[in-house]
């Protein structure tokens, strides 16, 4: 069972951007949350100017994405989503053994 739903992309948005979006939500979701990690990057930022952005991060080259008005911690990340890397996969994976773990011996 997934711990979050797919995204609907309303008519006249951009697809990428918003899926950009929830990706970064993820993460933060899942460091800060599940895993309880501090200094997680603001990530709720980013997603409002993702949301409201009139191109396409997907079409950006990686000097555009740099200069987005968004946090510098949250580059990276973006970064990461572009070059469709396993990273949410790999944190799901981590968040899922921590939750496991915390059913198995509670703490």
């Amino acid at each position: 069972m997934r711990y979050a739903l797919d995204r609907y992309v309303p008519h006249g948005r951009i697809p990428g951007n918003l899926k950009c979006s929830e990706f970064l939500l993820r993460v933060g979701y899942l460091r800060k949350h599940i895993l309880q990690e501090k200094n997680v990057p603001p990530f709720h930022r980013a997603v409002a100017t993702l949301e409201t952005l009139d191109t396409g991060i997907t079409q950006m080259n990686q000097r555009e994405v740099e200069s987005l008005p968004v946090p510098n911690e949250v580059i990276p990340y973006l970064t990461l989503y572009l070059k469709g890397g396993k990273y949410l996969d790999e944190l799901e994976e981590k968040a899922y053994h921590v939750v496991s773990a915390n059913l198995i011996e509670p703490s």
